[in-house]
């Protein structure tokens, strides 16, 4: 379809909270199946509400924005943790989903929106290199046997 780009617009969305090496190459090979690459990444809120903490969203915005690949980064007006809403209003060629997302753990509006407007969902863009909320709990937990270790009770 040819939507309302003249150029073939691919988007990516996710927490990136914290981006890492497996969102770095979801986002390179998301930017080879087009022209022009959006990012949508999520509100702190929605972050904290999926996983209990977040990386300041100026600090993942300016991250994203550095990347070559990038064209431009979209905040989530979505409340519900997808990104339908802003794939509605957004409306690109590709929705480029990675390399851990089937139809089957899609949430279903997302696929509704591509599917009402004629957004490709391509599966698997990227491979499963490490999941930011694993990183996180091990980082943490890293830090507390860290402190155990060196605190003195």
């Amino acid at each position: 379809p040819d939507n309302q780009y003249p150029i073939k617009t691919v988007v990516v969305a996710g927490n990136f909270s914290p981006i890492l090496r497996g969102h770095i190459e979801h986002i390179k090979k998301a930017k080879e199946l087009g022209d022009w690459l959006i990012v949508i990444t999520h509100p702190d809120e929605i972050n904290k509400r999926k996983g209990g903490y977040s990386i300041p969203l100026a600090d993942r915005v300016s991250v994203l924005e550095s990347l070559k690949w990038v064209n431009k980064v979209v905040i989530s007006i979505d409340d519900d943790g997808t990104v339908a809403k802003t794939l509605e209003k957004l409306q690109p060629n590709i929705f480029a989903k990675g390399g851990d997302r089937t139809p089957e753990n899609m949430p279903q509006n997302e696929i509704d929106i591509c599917e009402k407007y004629g957004i490709q969902i391509w599966y698997h863009v990227g491979e499963v290199l490490s999941s930011s909320r694993k990183t996180m709990d091990d980082c943490l937990k890293d830090r507390e046997i860290y402190l155990k270790s060196h605190i003195p009770t």
